[in-house]
């Protein structure tokens, strides 16, 4: 569980990071960051919307400060070892679908999803009841980024 506070977005990385460690697939690493960095920060994003905090496409930008200042809401992330692939979750309490944006050239935001679809195998969104959602993407297949030989390998006998 992470605070809805920008230090989250540092935090999920470094949970990936020790994640991937102990299955052996550190070579997915850095992959795993930008997918989880792009994720969290969707989900900061989706929850300080819920409190009317942040800026959505017909509202005006407001302070950083001034967003996350006092707002008690947390986003959930989970990282695991399907038999596809490693699977990146980020649960937020926000019930909207994330969406991809077609951002225009001078904006700063809006590109997130669009690296996540480009790099992930595939993604998605699950509503879960009473509230919120989780958006997750499943990383590269192991064809792409094969786990390690030996002791404390995640590959699996067949």
């Amino acid at each position: 569980m992470l605070p809805v506070d920008p230090v989250s977005v540092s935090s999920a990385r470094q949970y990936a990071s020790k994640v991937l460690a102990r299955l052996g697939w550190e070579r997915m690493t850095d992959v795993a960051q930008l997918v989880i960095s792009e994720l969290v920060t969707n989900g900061l994003r989706a929850a300080l919307l819920l409190d009317g905090r942040a800026e959505g496409d017909d509202q005006p930008e407001k302070p950083i400060a001034e967003q996350y200042a006092d707002c008690d809401r947390y986003l959930c992330v989970g990282l695991y070892l399907a038999p596809h692939g490693v699977v990146v979750e980020v649960w937020d309490p926000s019930p909207e679908p994330p969406k991809l944006r077609e951002p225009g050239p001078d904006d700063i935001s809006g590109r997130g999803l669009h690296l996540v679809n480009e790099i992930a195998a595939c993604w998605g969104c699950r509503w879960i009841k009473p509230e919120g959602k989780v958006v997750w993407a499943r990383l590269p297949d192991e064809s792409v980024f094969p786990p390690p030989d030996g002791p404390g390998s995640a590959r699996r006998e067949r």
